[in-house]
């Protein structure tokens, strides 16, 4: 316990001294150059206890290593952070994963964020309400009310907790520029049914369709483009990969529902969306392209729990004003900048 709560001192050490300060009433906003800058962060898997590895697994030995683990995880965000200095930052899912601490380790999390004055936002996977005995909603009404924010339980009807749209609004005007979709991907589909993971229900996509339609309307009929940001893929990240280039590294299968509910459909045919971004499988980090939607991992951050790359990391993404393109890259632990690629054009068959 004494080596931990050094351990833990150190880590703390490493953020910097700062003060909490309220929730940013800061609007999101494309910078003078027409720029976004966006550090998806994902499958921290935070725990009070490592998983059983070769070598000594006695509730001591995987303590102490946990604790390491947690100093070098905060260590990679505040670097990425400083590397990048990105205007929001989005966690995908299976984040702190204990019952113990679980206030405190989400306060060290976003404390080099608070710091830096960078609002984030949070999205759930299916390991977060499976470890912590809290429903979805209950994480996030807790997130809701940390420092710099822009979390949100989102409507009572829709499944889980945390579907919400942030809005980016023009480098010179309050119109809205860009939209982001975050949303609850579920976590395990109802055994009697089929098993697996869980699919995107109606009431989700209905939600999405009538957000986009919304924001349509606000446009003068024209469709905002937006990206998505939840946990889990849906099948078609497994079409596209098999049909299609990819661009990053594919170590693993794609774990997605046995069954399509539609929610690809749903994007496709509201014509907004122009890319999707998932965590969930810890080996892949790489992006493909379906009809004209780019479909994307994130890189798993940290050291906690399995992860066949050689690195940990984090995916940026940069957005174009008036443009339905991007710029996106992982930025890994050791600082490396890898897998850039400009989209659509790096999607496009040359003539």
């Amino acid at each position: 316990m004494r080596l931990r709560k050094m351990l833990m001192t150190m880590a703390l050490g490493v953020l910097s001294a700062g003060t909490w300060a309220g929730n940013m009433a800061t609007p999101l906003k494309f910078s003078p150059q027409g720029k976004f800058k966006i550090v998806q962060f994902t499958d921290l898997h935070l725990s009070d206890k490592e998983s059983e590895k070769n070598g000594d697994n006695s509730d001591q030995a995987r303590i102490q290593r946990a604790a390491k683990e947690k100093i070098a995880l905060l260590r990679d965000i505040v670097a990425i952070l400083d590397v990048e200095k990105p205007n929001l930052v989005i966690f995908t899912g299976d984040l702190v994963l204990t019952p113990k601490d679980f206030s405190q380790h989400w306060k060290d999390i976003i404390k080099p964020l608070s710091d830096r004055n960078i609002p984030w936002a949070a999205v759930m996977g299916n390991h977060d309400k499976e470890c912590t005995r809290k429903t979805n909603r209950e994480i996030i009404t807790f997130l809701e009310k940390l420092p710099g924010s822009l979390t949100r339980r989102g409507p009572e009807n829709i499944g889980g907790g945390g579907n919400y749209v942030l809005i980016i609004k023009s480098s010179n005007s309050d119109q809205t520029a860009f939209a982001l979709f975050c949303m609850d991907s579920g976590g395990y589909a109802d055994k009697k049914l089929c098993g697996g993971y869980a699919w995107f229900p109606d009431s989700s996509i209905a939600w999405f369709r009538q957000q986009v339609e919304l924001l349509t309307k606000k446009n003068n009929g024209k469709a905002i483009p937006s990206m998505a940001f939840f946990h889990i893929p849906f099948p078609e990240f497994d079409t596209a990969a098999k049909t299609g280039k990819v661009i990053g590294t594919k170590k693993e299968n794609v774990c997605c529902p046995k069954v399509n509910s539609g929610m690809f459909v749903a994007m496709l045919e509201t014509k907004s969306v122009i890319g999707a971004f998932v965590g969930h499988d810890h080996s892949n980090d790489y992006l493909t392209s379906l009809y004209g939607i780019c479909l994307g991992y994130g890189r798993k951050t940290g050291d906690f729990h399995y992860r066949d790359l050689p690195s940990g990391g984090a995916r940026v993404i940069e957005l174009n004003e008036n443009s339905r393109s991007f710029s996106t890259w992982i930025r890994t632990a050791e600082l490396k900048q890898e897998h850039f690629a400009k989209v659509p054009d790096a999607f496009q068959t040359k003539k």
